[in-house]
């Protein structure tokens, strides 16, 4: 389990010394863990949305992290939108905050011990994943086009109550104020293909 300074600055000088005692270990300034076994790497990406809540409040963990279900990439990279840019370094894992939006209604709200974290929606997802990126295709924030379609692939294929179909009509009202619309005829286009 997490152990939490907060704002309070006798706790935060407590857990501190609780740390040099060997008694707690730091995660991040002013997060720490009691769990003195297991390594830290582990305990982050059990407790990543508890982490995401503390050391990123108010970002939305977006793009293909949405659609992995939060998983980090293999080199450990979370991606989110928040007010501003950003990347944190945690044991094992990089949050990488895009600037964006922050969370709309249909995202899914994740409540945790520390605070809430939000998840983009599928719809928001896949618009996401639609915009443009570069790098290593497997370390990339976006999917793709081939990722998007692979996924709404697999959807389709098990879809017995036209969710699909939801899907495109939330991305229509999204994607506006998400400034996507290029990227939402992209994702009717696909989606009609299917």
């Amino acid at each position: 389990p997490l152990v939490l300074a907060g704002n309070d600055r006798t706790q935060a000088r407590r857990l501190q010394r609780l740390a040099l005692q060997g008694q707690l270990r730091r995660i991040y300034p002013g997060i720490y863990t009691d769990d003195l076994v297991q390594p830290l790497e582990a305990i982050v990406r059990r407790e990543l949305f508890a982490l995401c809540s503390q050391v990123a409040p108010g970002a939305v963990i977006s793009h293909r992290s949405a659609l992995d279900g939060g998983r980090p990439t293999t080199a450990g990279n979370v991606f989110l939108t928040g007010a501003n840019r950003r990347d944190f370094s945690l044991p094992g894992v990089t949050l990488r905050i895009a600037q964006g939006a922050g969370p709309l209604d249909g995202d899914i709200r994740v409540p945790t011990f520390a605070g809430d974290t939000f998840i983009s929606s599928q719809a928001r997802a896949l618009l996401e994943n639609l915009a443009a990126s570069r790098g290593d295709p497997a370390e990339r924030r976006t999917l793709g086009t081939a990722g998007v379609e692979a996924w709404l692939d697999r959807l389709i294929s098990r879809d017995v109550s036209s969710a699909v179909n939801q899907i495109r009509d939330t991305a229509r009202e999204i994607a506006k104020p998400l400034g996507l619309e290029p990227q939402f005829q992209q994702l009717d286009a696909i989606i009609g293909a299917l």
